[in-house]
């Protein structure tokens, strides 16, 4: 597997492609899907060109106090990564959602904010 960041290596919006699927298959709103940004990878799987989408909430990460200059930044915050997205070279589409468990993630009603706070344990 070979892995190669973009030549800019800085966050993105999301493809609308990655967009579309996100709204259909989690039921999330675009007004939601539009606030997120993604770090790419390229990727070739068995031959395969794949382009990877490592999606985060940036507002998540300026309430956190997180500063996420690269997909490493990120490595180091697992917490504010919600979903991992791919497009392979036919332009197939898939999203898992990588949500933590144990985290409340709030869209607040009327902004574009989101929170992310650790739920208290028993």
């Amino acid at each position: 597997m070979i892995l190669r960041p973009r030549a800019t290596g800085k966050a993105v919006k999301l493809p609308k492609s990655i967009q579309e699927y996100m709204v259909w298959k989690y039921i999330l709103t675009h007004k939601y899907v539009e606030t997120l940004s993604c770090f790419e990878l390229e990727e070739t799987i068995d031959g395969q060109h794949v382009k990877k989408f490592y999606i985060f909430s940036p507002q998540a990460a300026i309430e956190n106090k997180i500063s996420l200059k690269n997909k490493l930044d990120l490595d180091r915050h697992p917490e504010i990564l919600l979903f991992i997205g791919e497009i392979n070279g036919q332009g197939k589409v898939y999203v898992a959602d990588r949500r933590q468990p144990g985290i409340r993630r709030e869209l607040k009603q009327g902004s574009r904010s989101v929170s992310v706070t650790k739920a208290k344990s028993a």
